[in-house]
C-alpha cells in the first residue's frame, strides 16, 4: 500500500512559513489537553477514525474554507494524502509541555482552531521537508529502496504494532524483572527506592495498581481520547498519589529525542482525580519499557555511590539473556532439541565467545546471539541514513569479539563446522545439518523493514571474509528475531504444530521472491522486506488461536 504524504502548510497557504511556536503559544492549555491526546489516538493505525472524520469533528463551520481546502487534497487522485500523522501529533503533545501556554484567550474558539491547524500544517511541512532531504541524499544509490525503508525507523515502533502482543510481552517481562530484582540483595536499594517513589510496599502491590489503570484501555482503539476518573471514595488520595507518579508538570518537562518525555510520563493531570492518557501505546509500555529506564536512570542517580551497581548493563545483559530469552526459547523449542545455554558452555571447557543459546535436533543447529540495545533517540529520529546505518553497525557489526553481534555469530558458525562444539552435542554431530544463525533483538524498532536485509548482507560479508576454506553450503541466512514476539506467541509454538526451523525456511523463501512487475510493486516490498516478527504474526499470530502464557495466568491468580 502506498504511503500517504501529509498535507503541508504551503499546500493550503501562500507566503513564507511562520514559526509554529508563535502560533501555538497563543492557544490555551485546555485545547492541547483535548486535541493533543485525540490526535495521537486517531493517528494510530489501529484507530479507524480517519481524516474525513477529523474534518467533521474538529473543524467548525467558521473554518469551512480551510476545511474544504484540506478536503480537496485528501481527495487528490495523484497520490494518497493525509492530514494527521503520528510524528506531528506527538510533536504537538510535546509543545503542550514545553511551551509557556496561557490558561485562557480573548480569541474566539474559531480563531484558536484556525491557529492550531495552521501550526499543525507547518509541523507537517517541516517533517515533509526533512523526509525529502533524506531521500535526496540516497536516491542515487543502488540500494535506495532498502535505505528508505530503514529510515522509517523514526516512526515504525509507534505505527506498526499489535497491541495485544505488546501488552503480553510487557507483562511477562515486568513480572520476570521484579522476580529477578527480588532474587539478589544487591538489587535491594533499587527496588526499595522504586517502591518508595511509587508509594507501594511490594512490587506485587505496584503491579496490581498499575494493571488496574492500564489494562482497561487495551483494545480501546476507536476513542479520540481516554480519561481516568478516580472514584471519590476512601482510596481517592492514595489512588491520586499513585497516578501522580505517571504524570509530570509542564514546567519540569524536557524535550528529549524520540519522545522520551512522553514515554516516561504517560498521564496528563487535568485536575484532582482526573487524568488523560497521552498515548495508549506509551501507557502499555510503561509497564516494562519505561520502568526499565526509570530504574537505570532516575533510581540509579538517586542512590548514593556505594549502593550503585551497573544496573543498565545487568538488565540488558544478564536479565534479558539469561532470564527472558532463556525462558521463552525453552518454551518455543520442542523437546526434540538438545539445548545448551550460554552459561552452560563453561561446563564443557568453553569460556569465551560461545553462543548465548544453542539448540540442535536431527536436522538442524540453531545458534542464538542476544543483543539488547537501542539506537540513540537523536539518531533514530534524524532520517539521516548514514547516521542510522553507522549506529546499526556500531550495535551489531563491530569487528570486536567482545561486542558480540554478527562477527560473534559468524565465529560460532565456523566453530560448529570445525568441531569445536562437538563435546556439547551429546554424541550427535553437526555434519550435514543446516545451521541457522539467529540474532535476537529486544526492541520493536529493529523490526523496521530493511534492517533485516542490511544485517543479512553484513552477515554474508562476514562469512566470506573470515572463511578459511570451510564448506558453508549448509549455513542459512541470518534471521533477526524480536524476543518480544516470541514471548507473545510462545503458546503457538508450544502446540508443536509449528516447526521453528521450518518457519525460518519459509520466511527466507519469501524474502527471496523475485519482483514480477515493473515500477513500484507494493506487494513485493511488503513481503520481501518484512521483519521475521511480522512474518510470524501473519503465520501463527492470530489472537484467537494463541493461549495466555502460564506466567501471566500465575501472575493474575497471585496478585488479583
Amino acid at each position: 500500500m502506498p504511503v500517504s504524504i501529509p498535507i503541508s502548510y504551503n499546500d493550503i497557504f501562500q507566503g513564507d512559513l511562520p514559526d509554529e511556536r508563535e502560533l501555538l503559544e497563543q492557544i490555551p492549555k485546555w485545547i492541547y489537553e483535548f486535541l493533543g491526546p485525540s490526535l495521537i489516538s486517531v493517528s494510530d493505525p489501529n484507530n479507524h477514525f480517519d481524516d474525513f472524520g477529523i474534518l467533521s469533528k474538529y473543524f467548525s463551520n467558521e473554518n469551512k474554507e480551510l476545511k474544504f481546502s484540506i478536503l480537496s487534497h485528501l481527495n487528490s487522485e495523484d497520490r494518497p494524502r493525509s492530514l494527521v500523522n503520528s510524528i506531528s501529533s506527538y510533536e504537538i503533545m510535546e509543545h503542550y509541555y514545553s511551551l509557556n501556554l496561557p490558561s485562557s484567550s480573548s480569541l474566539s474558539n474559531a480563531d484558536l482552531e484556525y491557529l492550531f491547524w495552521k501550526a499543525y500544517l507547518i509541523i507537517n511541512q517541516k517533517n515533509n521537508e526533512k523526509s525529502n532531504q533524506s531521500v535526496n541524499a540516497f536516491k542515487h544509490l543502488p540500494n535506495a529502496l532498502n535505505i528508505q525503508l530503514i529510515t522509517t525507523i523514526n516512526v515504525h515502533d509507534i505505527t506498526n504494532y499489535n497491541q495485544y502482543h505488546v501488552i503480553t510481552a510487557q507483562l511477562i517481562k515486568v513480572v520476570l524483572l521484579f522476580q529477578f530484582l527480588e532474587s539478589d540483595k544487591k538489587f535491594e536499594p533499587y527496588l526499595e527506592k522504586f517502591l518508595e517513589l511509587k508509594h507501594c510496599t511490594t512490587w506485587q502491590e505496584y503491579l496490581k495498581k498499575a494493571c488496574a489503570f492500564i489494562l482497561p484501555y487495551v483494545g480501546e482503539f476507536d476513542k479520540t481520547f481516554h480519561d481516568i476518573n478516580v472514584p471519590d471514595d476512601e482510596h481517592f488520595d492514595e489512588s491520586c498519589q499513585f497516578l501522580d507518579t505517571f504524570s509530570i508538570s509542564p514546567n519540569s518537562y524536557k524535550e528529549i529525542p524520540d519522545f522520551v518525555g512522553l514515554r516516561s510520563h504517560v498521564l496528563n493531570k487535568i485536575e484532582d482525580g482526573k487524568y488523560r492518557i497521552s498515548s495508549v501505546l506509551f501507557l502499555i509500555e510503561s509497564l516494562y519499557k519505561s520502568l526499565r529506564f526509570y530504574l537505570t536512570l532516575k533510581i540509579h542517580k538517586s542512590l548514593t555511590k556505594n549502593k550503585r551497581i551497573s544496573m543498565y548493563s545487568i538488565i540488558s545483559g544478564e536479565f534479558s539473556e539469561n532470564i527472558v530469552m532463556y525462558s521463552v526459547l525453552e518454551k518455543v523449542l520442542n523437546s526434540d532439541y538438545l539445548i545448551v545455554k550460554g552459561e552452560e558452555f563453561k561446563n564443557y571447557g568453553h569460556s569465551s565467545g560461545e553462543p548465548d543459546f544453542f539448540a540442535m535436533d536431527k536436522n538442524s543447529v540453531l545458534l542464538f546471539e542476544s543483543k539488547d540495545v537501542i539506537l540513540k533517540g537523536e539518531v533514530k529520529q534524524s532520517l539521516d541514513h548514514e547516521l542510522i546505518i553507522q549506529e546499526l553497525k556500531d550495535k551489531f557489526y563491530k569487528i570486536d569479539s567482545a561486542s558480540g553481534g554478527i562477527p560473534q555469530i559468524a565465529e560460532n558458525v565456523f566453530r560448529v563446522l570445525d568441531g569445536t562444539y562437538d563435546n556439547v552435542m551429546d554424541g550427535m554431530k553437526a555434519k550435514g545439518k543446516a545451521i541457522y544463525p539467529i540474532l535476537v533483538i529486544h526492541d520493536r524498532q529493529f523490526d523496521t523493514p530493511g534492517i533485516n536485509n542490511l544485517l543479512i548482507n553484513w552477515f554474508k560479508k562476514e562469512l566470506r571474509e573470515v572463511n578459511d576454506g570451510q564448506n558453508i553450503s549448509k549455513v542459512q541466512n541470518l534471521t533477526i528475531i524480536n524476543n518480544d514476539t516470541l514471548l507473545a506467541l510462545q503458546t503457538a509454538f508450544e502446540d508443536s504444530k509449528y516447526s521453528f526451523a521450518r518457519l525460518i525456511q519459509l520466511y527466507h523463501k519469501q524474502l527471496g521472491r523475485k519482483k514480477k512487475k515493473r515500477g513500484v510493486d507494493f506487494d513485493y516490498i511488503a513481503k520481501n522486506y518484512v521483519s521475521f516478527s511480522l512474518f510470524l504474526e501473519n503465520e501463527i499470530g492470530h489472537l484467537e488461536g494463541v493461549k495466555t502464557p502460564e506466567l501471566i495466568k500465575d501472575f493474575y491468580s497471585t496478585v488479583f
